[in-house]
């Protein structure tokens, strides 16, 4: 389990270095921009909502994530050189865990349905904020671009995708 998750780890951290290079790139006007179609979320709202979920799954308090109890700081949302700061703790954070056998166990509370918990791991997390982080970043791609921004061309792209694209060539 250790490679697994230590390859998790990179994908996440990969990422996280994508979404920082954005936000050194981007202006606070493109940051905080929403119009439509993107009108209830822009660029900022996307990436505190993904930090967020990374904040969650490594302070996991007492063993229990819930995602919809967010702090949701619009400070995060409003400030990109704040966003960029705060993405370099979450990727340092996650690069400690690299090399543990850690894989104890995490509850994941929900309460859409009524209250629930799911019996889950750090490393079933990771997937999940792989998975989160890329589609978010897939509509932070469509409105920078939208703006009138470029990113690389992996910005957004699943880790299935671009080894699929790879091993094509």
């Amino acid at each position: 389990m250790p490679k697994q998750l230590d390859r998790l780890i990179s994908e996440n951290v990969a990422y996280l270095e994508q979404i920082h290079d954005l936000l050194l790139e981007t202006t606070r006007e493109w940051y905080v921009e929403m119009r439509p179609p993107f009108a209830r979320g822009g660029i900022g709202k996307h990436v505190r909502h993904v930090l967020e979920f990374y904040q969650l799954v490594l302070n996991a308090n007492a063993g229990v994530i819930d995602y919809d109890s967010r702090e949701r700081d619009e400070k995060l949302e409003q400030d990109p050189e704040r966003a960029a700061s705060f993405t370099t703790e979450l990727k340092h954070s996650i690069q400690r865990r690299a090399g543990s056998q850690d894989e104890s166990l995490v509850l994941v509370y929900s309460d859409d349905e009524g209250s629930q918990e799911i019996g889950s791991t750090f490393g079933r997390e990771l997937m999940f904020l792989t998975s989160h982080t890329v589609h978010h970043m897939a509509i932070i791609r469509m409105i920078y671009e939208l703006l009138g921004g470029s990113v690389p061309d992996s910005f957004g792209v699943a880790p299935s995708t671009l080894r699929h694209e790879k091993a094509s060539r």
